[in-house]
């Protein structure tokens, strides 16, 4: 293309510009003025496809005509034809396949999980100061630290971060921070930090992960090969930072060296072992200026305390209502004590406990003894083997004996018809 005349070009100079020399297209004269670039042009061309064209994809497979698109970038080799159009021989897609690039992002934070099972995309975001690799269009090759995919301008770019909110503790830095959106499937490997396999679901807002897999393009979306949770499973982690708010429960809001916003709960806890160092005025019974402070939490969760008992024991339901010998059997009712005695049928199964007074669980025996068995002196009646047939089922305890139950038990198909279970 031709460049702009002389005259054309001086008439965007200054007239207090020395005129020594007329200024060339798109050079800078003095440090606040520039001069103007000559227009790129592009040309319009029309390619003729025949039978005989050769088709084919950046990788050089073979293509069909549905293979291009508005947009796509291709390289021709023709011939001119007399009207301007070229004939082509050979074209190629360099738009596709879309040229994929294998990458691990660092500690990225998860922000959202959009299910607990695959399918599912997780909006993550990333701090500068972590590192990206990459290993090649294949994967296979070595790891090599390269500048961070751009990832996402804003979370409404993306339908499956449109609607998610920042939290308060990214607030101050999520303009700097990089966005992602990672996508899982079925075959996406999942592991705790261990590297041992886990659950999609177990994957929670907050979490720290490592996430390997191919993008495109600018990096928006991540299709995750492997996600590995640096959170999971739960660790003492050692934070250092400045105390910026107190709340009102005792927790505080701190600002880390590193530049997290985090809520730190309220350590002291009734029964906590506390170790400080600090000015005592032992008049007033005071410590103030606490320059360290140990706190170690010794507090056990309590076992379940079975509610009072209401003098009579019930059973509400029996689940399941029929089994074969070493079935898993679950009363369920009222007024059981921390031991019962199930009655079965023809005999006892002692000392059955019953952690919340409501429920209890016992297993179908092969053999069972009669209640005068357990009693002293002990009785001499034998002990019976348990045969297919229905049996009635109660619960005694210091609060009385409970109403029945039935419990068909089953040896074989054959002992037991289908019509006669309940």
């Amino acid at each position: 293309s031709a460049a702009p005349s002389t005259a054309a070009s001086n008439s965007a100079v200054p007239s207090t510009m020395p005129q020594t020399e007329s200024p060339k297209p798109g050079i800078v004269v003095n440090p606040s003025i520039i001069m103007p670039r000559p227009p790129i042009l592009s040309r319009l061309y029309r390619i003729e496809i025949s039978a005989s064209t050769i088709l084919r994809l950046r990788d050089q497979s073979s293509a069909g005509i549905a293979n291009f698109a508005a947009s796509d970038q291709i390289n021709v080799f023709g011939t001119y034809n007399s009207d301007g159009t070229v004939q082509a021989l050979i074209v190629r897609n360099l738009s596709k396949p879309v040229e994929k690039t294998f990458v691990q992002l660092n500690n990225v934070t998860v922000l959202s999980v959009s299910a607990n099972a695959a399918p599912a995309s997780i909006v993550v975001t990333q701090q500068p100061v972590y590192p990206c690799f990459n290993f090649g269009a294949n994967g296979t090759g070595a790891a090599m630290r390269y500048p961070c995919p751009m990832g996402l301008q804003s979370f409404s770019d993306n339908p499956n971060s449109a609607n998610v909110a920042v939290p308060p503790s990214l607030a101050p830095n999520f303009m700097m921070m990089r966005k992602y959106v990672v996508n899982v499937d079925s075959q996406t490997i999942i592991m705790n930090r261990s590297k041992v396999n886990m659950n999609l679901a177990n994957i929670k807002s907050g979490d720290q992960l490592n996430v390997y897999g191919s993008t495109s393009g600018e990096g928006v979306t991540i299709d995750a090969d492997i996600v590995r949770d640096l959170t999971q499973p739960a660790t003492v982690t050692s934070v250092g930072g400045t105390v910026t708010q107190v709340n009102d429960d005792g927790s505080f809001v701190l600002q880390t060296t590193d530049g997290q916003t985090l809520t730190v709960q309220n350590p002291i806890q009734v029964g906590a072992t506390v170790k400080l160092q600090g000015l005592l005025d032992a008049l007033q019974g005071i410590i103030t200026k606490i320059s360290q402070l140990t706190v170690q939490n010794n507090r056990q969760t309590p076992p379940p305390v079975p509610p009072p008992s209401t003098g009579k024991v019930s059973i509400s339901s029996i689940d399941p209502a029929a089994g074969t010998v070493g079935t898993s059997v679950t009363l369920k009712g009222s007024g059981f004590a921390q031991t019962n005695t199930v009655n079965f049928g023809y005999g006892a199964i002692p000392n059955v406990a019953s952690a919340d007074g409501v429920s209890l669980t016992f297993s179908v025996p092969g053999g069972i003894n009669p209640p005068c068995y357990y009693s002293k002196p002990q009785c001499l009646m034998p002990s019976r083997i348990i045969e297919p047939g229905m049996y009635p089922v109660s619960v005694t305890n210091e609060n009385g004996t409970s109403n029945e139950m039935k419990f068909t038990a089953i040896v074989n198909s054959g002992l037991v018809p289908i019509d006669n279970l309940p």
